[in-house]
């Protein structure tokens, strides 16, 4: 009977301990490149990023743009989602669960 209180107590309240959150940013990694082709190395950026619900012509949830620069292999690393947001109603921002698109606009600064 001890046996069997003491499996029943690790079984229903050891799950508890491992529940998880998802980040409040995703990670965005990329390199830049010019028009032809060729990498732009150690360069300033404003990187747009807008979320739309279900397709690049969907209603749009949320907007942000980031200002990065680019290192000497023109490599950018950004996490969307904290940066400068002037479109960003929470109680639409979910983007778990759903299906959204993520186009990715660039700027030279």
């Amino acid at each position: 009977m001890k046996n069997t209180t003491l499996f029943l107590a690790l079984f229903l309240f050891l799950p508890l301990f491992f529940f998880s959150q998802s980040p409040s940013a995703i990670p965005y990694q990329a390199i830049v490149r010019n028009t032809d082709c060729s990498v732009m190395a150690n360069t300033a950026l404003t990187l747009s990023f807008m979320i739309h619900d279900a397709s690049a012509l969907g209603t749009l949830v949320c907007e942000e743009s980031q200002a990065t620069s680019s290192n000497s292999q023109g490599l950018i690393n950004v996490n969307v989602g904290s940066g400068n947001a002037p479109y960003r109603p929470q109680q639409q921002c979910r983007i778990h669960c759903v299906s959204r698109w993520l186009p990715f606009y660039q700027r030279n600064i």
